[in-house]
């Protein structure tokens, strides 16, 4: 029999292994793999003080990786910080659970997630989400051209519990199917590629750059059809609560560095080279995506956003798409049933974005000092 230490850690590699190789991924909500001796993670060093910010970012998901990568070497944030005492740290993580299983740890005081993975955080109700970080789409690429009302029998693969699952069971139901009238394969996103290739399925839902990458790996395969998605910068509320004033300076350092982003070709391009850095140290591989396709991405979503990235009462309606993708994650097991939407509301703050703008000069949005680094923690 094993021993629990080797039971620890040959979940954790099945674990890597599905993330890397295409097997059906855990369900989270069911014994979730102790991600702290992960090869990765367990090498980063989180700050044992209130002195420093430790703050997890994604840098295989574009746009918001070329945002979090230009914060990380915004001057002006360091400096703003160090007035009161204080240093920031970034750490990378594959996706949003991984920052949340760190954030409930308390060994980050912020982190960047999609819909699903802030809902999920705010479920526990022991975050404050600040700021929109990203309004971009799920994309839904099949190997060959045909229209969405062909999907019955298809094969298609889908990352579990995520915003793309949600929405690829929204549009099954709108064309009249049954998700039953599909072969949907749970997979973790960096295996779809290579599965749509290899013939292995026939389609596959999921957030960039997987899209990207599959179009240019398989010769004939087509997006045919998009939904919209979105990210947040999300805070523990313990760290929220006792440091207001830095809480509003690191969404003054994503405030300027979307304007920074979006004043011209060339910052977009740096940011870019940044982003690829991170990405590919992460996957310890190069993920394939040009430079030029990385702006062309960024351009499509993060120019596409409003000057300034505040959480609209549109977003916390009780019938928006957040609270209909609460009810997915309850259905889907993520989080307990219990869960009531005007609950979840209390962790939005939708003022804090605003009161950076109106006191532009306070938080300096427009002193744009940018210093490159490999430091990639």
């Amino acid at each position: 029999m094993l021993a629990p230490t080797s039971v620890v850690i040959a979940v954790v590699i099945a674990y890597f292994c599905g993330w890397f190789a295409g097997s059906k991924p855990q369900n989270p909500a069911i014994s979730p793999p102790d991600l702290s001796i992960d090869p990765v993670y367990s090498k980063y060093k989180f700050g044992r003080d209130d002195s420093v910010i430790d703050i997890g970012v994604q840098p295989i998901w574009i746009p918001t990786n070329i945002i979090s990568e230009t914060m990380k070497r915004d001057r002006t944030l360091i400096a703003a910080l160090a007035e009161d005492g204080l240093t920031v740290r970034f750490h990378g993580f594959r996706k949003g659970a991984d920052v949340n299983f760190f954030l409930a740890r308390g060994d980050l005081e912020a982190g960047v997630g999609g819909d699903m993975p802030a809902l999920s955080a705010v479920a526990k109700s022991n975050v404050l989400v600040a700021a929109v970080i990203q309004r971009g789409s799920c994309s839904l690429v099949a190997s060959r051209q045909m229209l969405t009302t062909d999907l019955a029998g298809l094969r298609i693969a889908y990352p579990f519990g995520s915003v793309s699952h949600y929405r690829l069971l929204r549009l099954i139901s709108s064309i009249g199917l049954k998700e039953s009238d599909a072969d949907l394969v749970a997979m973790d996103v960096s295996a779809m590629p290579d599965a749509l290739n290899q013939g292995r399925i026939d389609a596959l839902t999921a957030w960039e750059p997987t899209p990207t990458i599959a179009l240019k790996q398989c010769k004939n395969a087509v997006i045919i059809h998009q939904s919209r998605s979105s990210g947040y910068l999300y805070f523990s509320r313990s760290f929220a609560q006792k440091r207001p004033g830095a809480l509003r300076k690191i969404v003054a350092a994503q405030i300027r560095a979307m304007k920074w982003l979006r004043a011209n070709s060339d910052n977009l391009r740096t940011g870019s080279r940044w982003a690829i850095r991170s990405g590919d140290a992460l996957a310890g591989r190069k993920l394939g995506l040009s430079e030029a396709e990385y702006v062309n991405l960024a351009r499509r979503d993060l120019l596409g956003m409003t000057s300034y990235p505040e959480i609209t009462a549109r977003e916390l309606s009780p019938h928006g798409p957040l609270a209909r993708e609460l009810e997915f994650l309850k259905e889907a097991s993520q989080i307990p049933a219990s869960v009531k939407w005007e609950d979840a509301i209390t962790c939005f703050d939708v003022s804090i974005v605003g009161e950076i703008v109106q006191n532009q000069q306070k938080y300096k949005l427009n002193v744009f000092d940018y210093g490159d680094s490999t430091d990639d923690r």
